[in-house]
């Protein structure tokens, strides 16, 4: 059976794989047709003859449960792994993700010709010294229409942020329940569709161009001061003007590598250059433009650098794409791929070939020029040429994303014969399902027969094989 799209998901349509028939402690009203409950406190229990009684885990067991309970899906001690299947199916765990991000959302909708309309109106030249008072159609000053088409483009990428999130997640919850692949299939289609649906929209938003002038920008060496031009001597000594010219080049070479900023905003940089000057004193004005033209001769540099460089997209390079943990983004609100530069950004809607965001790896093709960027150290991403001895291991192979198949007798309190052995992927796989995971366990070793041991601890055992 596969998975609903355009309806909603409930525990109920969920396959439950070797977990069907585990025994599960329900309680309930006397009458035969009472809802079953995962909790006795649940408000929707509302009786104080409550019966307690042990029931197989099956369809029907669900669907005769309270909403409330099949919503948040408790069920259990929570580090059993019938406790970490039943959590990572409700609240916001799989039945979520699988419901998220599939198609546009109804209080937040754009139309395909409002975001390229949008688009448009960023890509174009401004003059930026003219009157941004000046109406557009509909009566809307350009100040107040680029206003709304920048909102509209910080929502799309926003989106496109989320659904990568949505799908990363659902995706690697997957991987420790195989048997529920075949049945989320045609709900992780229509993410990846829409996905992909947003990709190209925030795309619209990027110049190839712009990206390979911010590429050359930041790789550009510094270059000669004129520290002895007279319209500087306003400044100051000579050691003053060259801190000065020195700091103005690395806020623009900085502005530069943001392909949003357009080299008639990166002008107003020139005004740095003179903010401990009063502008009634004489010399600021002929500073101010001198350094205007200074920034324009950068400007022309960076830009004929990337004109000489191949824009061809030939170089194929594999990406990790970063995550933040799950305590960062509680602590400071960071969304997936927050913390990427626009370049970055810019760079994956723009030149992603092939995804796959249950291991967080992306395939670029990408011109040589925006390759040496992403190649060098201080990149955000961790990138590696496609063939190269640096390519990640094949994903089979690599531990960091090899999965940890979660089935009964893993983490259980079974009898001995009915245990699985515990490896360093269940491992990785109770810290992804189970946020409170950190504890102590009593564990049995052949060696070391039982022992109370924190996670940590056995963690670096079985690392050690």
């Amino acid at each position: 059976m596969g998975g609903l799209v355009g309806g909603k998901l409930s525990m109920a349509d969920v396959p439950l794989g070797p977990f069907a028939g585990s025994l599960i402690t329900v309680y309930s009203a006397k009458s035969k047709a009472a809802n079953l409950h995962v909790s006795r406190r649940c408000g929707q229990l509302r009786t104080s003859d409550v019966r307690t009684v042990d029931v197989p885990l099956e369809t029907t067991t669900m669907q005769r449960l309270c909403s409330r309970c099949a919503a948040l899906g408790a069920w259990g001690r929570p580090t059993t792994a019938l406790g970490i299947f039943l959590r990572a199916l409700g609240g916001v765990g799989l039945l979520f993700e699988l419901q998220s991000y599939t198609e546009a959302d109804e209080e937040e909708c754009w139309t395909d010709e409002e975001a390229g309309d949008a688009a448009a109106l960023l890509r174009s030249e401004q003059d930026l010294d003219g009157d941004d008072d000046e109406g557009v159609e509909g009566g809307t000053s350009l100040a107040e229409a680029r206003e709304d088409a920048e909102r509209l483009r910080d929502l799309i990428f926003s989106h496109w942020r989320g659904a990568g999130r949505s799908l990363y997640r659902a995706q690697a919850v997957l991987a420790h329940f195989p048997w529920l692949q075949e049945w989320a299939k045609p709900s992780l289609t229509a993410k990846m569709r829409y996905l992909e649906m947003l990709r190209g929209q925030a795309a619209r938003f990027v110049e190839p161009e712009e990206l390979l002038v911010a590429a050359s920008a930041t790789t550009l060496p510094t270059p000669e001061f004129p520290c002895a031009e007279p319209a500087f001597a306003v400044l100051g000594s000579s050691s003053r003007v060259s801190v000065a010219l020195v700091d103005l080049w690395r806020r623009w070479q900085s502005a530069a590598g943001r392909p949003w900023d357009r080299p008639g905003v990166r002008a107003y940089l020139s005004y740095e250059i003179v903010r401990d000057v009063r502008s009634n004193r004489k010399g600021y004005d002929a500073a101010r433009a001198t350094a205007a033209r200074l920034i324009e001769s950068w400007e022309e540099w960076a830009r004929t650098a990337a004109t000489s460089a191949d824009r061809a997209p030939t170089r194929r390079l594999t990406v990790r794409v970063p995550e933040a943990s799950e305590a960062t983004a509680r602590h400071d609100g960071r969304d997936f791929l927050d913390g990427l530069d626009m370049w970055t950004l810019g760079v994956l809607v723009t030149w992603t070939v092939d995804a796959d965001w249950g291991s967080r790896v992306l395939t670029l093709e990408v011109p040589d020029l925006v390759a040496e960027r992403l190649l060098d150290p201080t990149s955000d991403l961790s990138c590696s040429p496609v063939g190269g001895a640096a390519d990640p291991p094949e994903r089979d192979r690599d531990p960091e994303i090899q999965p940890g198949i979660v089935r009964p007798g893993v983490f259980d309190d079974t009898p001995v014969f009915d245990r699985r052995p515990v490896t360093l992927d269940h491992i990785r796989a109770l810290r992804t399902l189970a946020p409170e995971a950190d504890q102590l366990y009593l564990v049995f070793s052949a060696s070391g027969g039982a022992e109370v041991l924190p996670l940590d601890t056995i963690e670096r055992r079985l690392a050690k094989g």
